[in-house]
């Protein structure tokens, strides 16, 4: 042993030295890359469909700009991080009262700065920058009838358009640009000295150019002449000056100001001068939506708390559409909305004004002389699907309002309604389970929970009645009962939805003294054939000691008796199966992440059996196969599991950054349907073959290749081929330990993360013989997420899971026998689980140390380290029992 670690560290560590000699000649090759090795026996994507808003989602729309002779809204939207779409710009039609183009002006993450239009030149300007760079802005100067961008501008902070023309600012500089001749050219410039923009505003009728600005916190409005950018004089501010509206027809100008949160209105005349006494509007609540109308005749702004403060909606301190009357400075009525805003415009010719809520996506159409609204959603996500097998019909929500009825074998859109009964719940957005759909085949209703729930005709999709109590929604078929769900679990008679009655011990004490904990039931799941029911518990504590557990409750029809209790926070989820009588549980607590199988036929009471460290996600179990799905909440994969061993047998990659979500599954075809962001509906199935086009959506060429230009953190050979695991920086920031390859002594570097779940990698294995059996194993782990093993035997360009048998799949070490041809032997170290073994190239994997799936979450291990010597004898500090003819050390 001593003289192999004497060859073994000296040749890692004049690798090392010659990687790092060479490292500003290093060049990172792609491989040609592989969709992944065929499993015919484990799903497949069958096909993905978008049920997203038709012209394309607007996630997260912040500004808006209005051409009323062309009746057009327009909308520059964030876009979602998650996917990196870029900025998008949306098309309102206010006639037709529907989205109709959707564009993207750039690419990656930006922050939205602000949009505006000037119809007689036909341009808009839309002001964004990269999120979380210090790279100058970017204005998009976009052509309003093809929605091109024909011209950009940088370093843009503050803009102002006019008719035929435009006024930008930044910290030392005022421009003026012609916009008249088919593209912006300067026409006058102006230096200033440096201070902190804010906004800008023009009257042309007056030639005046206002423009708040900010020095060492101090803020002020500086007014110039609008034609030759010359100086007329500064009025001191005492607060952020939020917005500036000039009034032309009666030579003023109006200054909203932010005083310790508190929203102050100043009217000036056209020299700066104060024109009246300043007029308190309100609290401000964070939220920046104002606007005057453009007649001048009132101002409206957003005013209320962000969302109602009981779900009736009939509360004053509510979120609403205030405004004033510009000439006495009147309150006008209110009109309550859903929620703030945050953007806002108005058309005095219809008298209508468009308002903004980025973050559930709304554009509310407002209809200020019958103060009343409509809500039009710029971006749509699916919240559940149902199948109703018996009628070859599925059933979705989304957050539209919206429940449709598809032919489950086509996806086609069969019939749809938008929801009227629960509008303080509009979308779904407001609850746990809001949303989620549940089948009453009996009495043809499709239950659909949320704040109030809604009970529905699955016929003609006619609402039936509404659950003002709300939750969560539950059909009992054996004891005609429906179980809500909401800090409790309230049982209804199901034919009349009335006599409520609380499962004891479901719902909070109500002597309970505070701040003493009320644990009580918020989600919950129905095994009906051996009438058990599965309640996840809030415990109500706040901070980080907040979490969920389980209750389970049997003998339903007569009196709900809790028979187990589960105390560990937190679990999460539950999947019963009804025949063999148990149910899989999840649980996640940090960086910790548990999936149990909870034997309730145990005595004296439910006792787990098995369990599997590093995943966790949503699951549906198929009886005919006995295999359980689980859509992985931390990487894009679907992992098909044993259900009886829980052993991880086949995985199906998913496009990335979507958040797919498994939430249903046919058990006749065994079709999965899974969710995803931006409105998307996948299907998987066994036996199916992906096209080209979904397959570049799984494994993306890359944008370029990731140099390894970052320490070294570990080496394997093979006579001609060396692996490495190399951090390569992602950007100035931030990097990732990636695994790469080389055949000609590190010259080049192939990055062989490309085709393999984006996740660092933590441990690699090269077959002793590679040249000849290309074989080789890699670990990945991310601190705080999942884990994995993957075995590839083309050098890399594909790879297929290899974790049959795994109880962890935090993988931190590989140990690769010398003799790997003869006896296939390779042991993997896992975090918490400790040395696995496999006897047969790494198809299935045997524990060395079992762990007790009804105990706590395991400490990490501490398994020492395995070596081989040049003879295949295996050295180790801890007893391997049945593993190959070997020596081991004490």
């Amino acid at each position: 042993m001593i003289n192999w670690l004497k060859r073994f560290v000296p040749l890692v560590m004049l690798t090392v030295l010659a990687l790092a000699w060479a490292s500003p000649h290093l060049t990172a090759l792609t491989p040609a890359l592989a969709y992944q090795i065929d499993q015919t026996d484990i799903p497949q994507i069958e096909a993905i469909y978008n049920f997203g808003v038709p012209a394309g989602n607007a996630a997260t729309p912040r500004h808006l700009a209005l051409d009323s002779e062309a009746e057009r809204v327009y909308i520059l939207n964030s876009g979602l991080p998650n996917l990196a779409e870029g900025n998008g710009l949306t098309v309102f039609d206010i006639d037709a009262g529907e989205i109709v183009e959707h564009v993207t002006i750039n690419e990656g993450n930006n922050e939205t700065l602000g949009l505006q239009i000037d119809p007689a030149s036909g341009f808009i300007y839309a002001l964004w920058r990269k999120t979380l760079d210090d790279t100058p802005t970017t204005l998009s100067v976009i052509d309003s009838q093809s929605l091109e961008t024909i011209q950009v501008i940088t370093g843009v902070k503050s803009m102002a358009a006019a008719e035929n023309m435009l006024y930008t600012a930044t910290e030392d500089e005022l421009t003026r640009f012609n916009a008249s001749t088919g593209l912006l050219s300067e026409s006058w410039e102006r230096e200033l000295t440096p201070a902190t923009p804010g906004p800008l505003a023009v009257d042309q009728a007056n030639d005046r150019l206002y423009f708040a600005r900010s020095t060492q916190g101090v803020w002020s409005l500086e007014i110039f002449e609008a034609e030759t950018l010359e100086p007329i004089m500064s009025y001191p501010a005492e607060g952020q000056i939020l917005k500036i509206f000039p009034t032309p027809t009666t030579d003023e100008v109006v200054l909203v100001v932010n005083i310790d949160e508190f929203m102050m209105l100043y009217r000036l005349t056209l020299d700066g001068e104060l024109a009246d006494f300043p007029f308190e509007i309100g609290p401000r609540y964070g939220a920046t939506g104002i606007a005057m109308a453009p007649d001048e005749s009132a101002l409206y702004f957003s005013k209320g708390q962000p969302a109602p403060a009981n779900l009736s909606g009939t509360n004053t301190g509510g979120p609403a559409l205030g405004g004033l009357t510009v000439d006495t400075l009147l309150p006008l009525d209110d009109i309550p909305l859903l929620t703030t805003f945050e953007a806002i415009t108005i058309d005095s010719d219809t008298q209508q004004a468009f308002a903004l809520y980025p973050f559930d996506n709304i554009l509310y159409q407002i209809d200020l002389e019958e103060a009343s609204y409509t809500i039009i959603k710029t971006a749509i996500e699916l919240k559940d699907v149902l199948l109703d097998a018996e009628a070859d019909r599925i059933f979705v929500s989304d957050t539209a309002n919206r429940i449709r009825m598809l032919d489950s074998d086509t996806l086609e859109v069969l019939d749809e309604t938008i929801l009227k009964g629960n509008t303080v719940d509009y979308g779904f957005e407001r609850g746990r389970n809001s949303g989620q759909l549940e089948l009453d085949v009996e009495r043809e209703r499709l239950y659909v929970s949320g704040y109030p729930a809604t009970v529905v005709d699955t016929n003609n999709l006619l609402e039936l009645a509404t659950l003002d109590l709300g939750g969560q929604v539950i059909p009992n078929p054996a004891t005609d009962e429906i179980y809500l769900t909401n800090c409790g679990i309230t049982v209804l008679e199901a034919d009349t939805l009335s006599n409520e009655t609380l499962i004891p011990g479901s719902g909070p004490v109500d002597d309970t003294p505070v701040p003493v904990p009320d644990p009580c039931v918020v989600s919950s799941r129905l095994d009906a054939e051996n009438q058990w029911l599965y309640g996840i518990v809030s415990n109500r504590i706040a901070g980080s000691n907040a979490g969920t557990f389980l209750h389970v409750y049997d003998n339903l029809a007569i009196e709900p008796t809790r028979i187990f209790t589960d105390s560990e926070i937190s679990v999460r989820d539950t999947e019963p199966d009804e025949i063999n009588q148990r149910a899989f549980v999840s649980y996640i607590r940090e960086s910790h992440r548990r999936l149990r199988t909870l034997d309730m036929t145990a005595s004296p009471v439910p006792t787990y059996v098995n369990q599997l460290l590093g995943v966790h996600g949503d699951m549906r179990y198929q009886l005919d196969t006995d295999r359980l799905y689980l859509s992985d909440v931390d990487q894009p994969r679907l992992l098909t599991l044993d259900a009886e061993t829980l052993n991880v047998v086949g995985e199906t990659r998913l496009p990335p950054h979507r958040n797919y979500r498994l939430v249903e599954i046919d058990p006749v075809d065994e079709r999965l349907f899974l969710i995803g962001l931006g409105g998307e509906l996948l299907v998987a199935s066994p036996g199916s073959t992906p096209d080209a086009d979904i397959e570049a959506l799984v494994v993306p060429e890359p944008e370029e290749p990731h140099l390894p230009n970052g320490t070294v953190l570990a080496l394997d050979f093979s006579d001609q081929t060396t692996v490495a695991r190399i951090d390569s920086s992602l950007t100035d920031f931030t990097y990732s330990t990636r695994l790469y390859l080389s055949d000609d002594d590190g010259k080049t570097w192939a990055d062989l993360s490309e085709s393999l779940p984006q996740l660092p990698a933590s441990a690699v294995a090269l077959s002793p013989n590679f040249e000849t059996d290309q074989t080789l194993f890699v670990g990945l782990m991310a601190p705080g997420q999942t884990g994995g093993l993957y075995k590839s035997t083309d050098g890399g360009q594909s790879w297929q899971a290899a974790m049959n048998g795994l109880r962890d799949v935090w993988i931190k070490a590989l140990y690769i026998s010398p003799n790997f041809s003869q006896d296939n032997l390779i042991f993997a170290d896992t975090v918490y689980g400790g040395l696995h073994q496999s006897l047969d190239g790494g198809q299935s994997w045997t524990a060395l140390t079992e762990l007790s799936p009804n105990a706590l979450f395991p400490a990490a291990g501490s398994a020492n380290p395995v070596a081989f010597s040049d003879d295949g004898v295996i050295l180790a500090s801890q007893s391997l029992p049945d593993v190959v003819e070997g020596v081991v050390l004490s």
